[in-house]
């Protein structure tokens, strides 16, 4: 007889308890799992910002190679105009010089024939020295402009040399910033 109360049968919990483990064990797992994946996020999103820093510094970098080539630019442009202001001093010299010399070879021929004074043959050579001095010194200026010219176009095609590394950079600090996007996407998705 079964009275109430009575233990009828006993199931034997040998079986369950080996899927409760095992599901604590899945459990465990599925937990370092996640701990993985959030430190995986976390180092893309490092990966992001450390690729977008490197788009902002391409990008500064462009900048100044393109102020580099406009203060280049604006070198030649004086350079140049000092070119043509020297080539005209040199014209303006240069007829200067050969007034004078005229001049004095004919003060030089009237104090010869004693029609003129010797002083005013002298004064006449000492001004042709002084114009050949001039013209000499404006040469001199016209070398300097172009050496400055040079300088200058130097310049621009270094800062042009710049630019072009400096878009590469840019060109591939872009691309980092897609991968690392990418990547960081890619953890996203594995963690949901």
């Amino acid at each position: 007889a079964v009275s109430k109360g009575d233990l009828l049968f006993q199931i034997d919990p040998s079986s369950y308890q080996l899927a409760v483990d095992q599901a604590q064990v899945n459990l465990d797992q599925a937990r370092e799992a996640v701990t993985a994946l959030e430190a995986a996020v976390r180092s893309a999103e490092a990966s992001v910002t450390q690729a977008k820093a490197g788009v902002n510094s391409a990008q500064s970098q462009i900048d100044d190679a393109r102020a580099g080539i406009e203060s280049a630019e604006a070198a030649i442009k004086e350079a140049e105009a000092g070119i043509t202001s020297a080539r005209a001093m040199i014209a303006q010299s240069t007829a200067q010089l050969e007034q004078a010399q005229r001049e004095a070879a004919r003060a030089k021929r009237l104090a010869d024939s004693k029609a003129g004074s010797v002083e005013d043959a002298e004064a006449k050579a000492a001004a042709v020295t002084a114009y050949q001095a001039q013209l000499e010194s404006t040469k001199a200026g016209l070398q300097q402009a172009q050496a400055t010219l040079e300088k200058a176009r130097a310049a621009r095609s270094e800062a042009q040399s710049q630019l072009v590394i400096a878009r590469n950079g840019l060109t591939e600090a872009e691309a980092a910033v897609t991968s690392a996007a990418m990547a960081r996407a890619r953890q996203v998705r594995i963690r949901m």
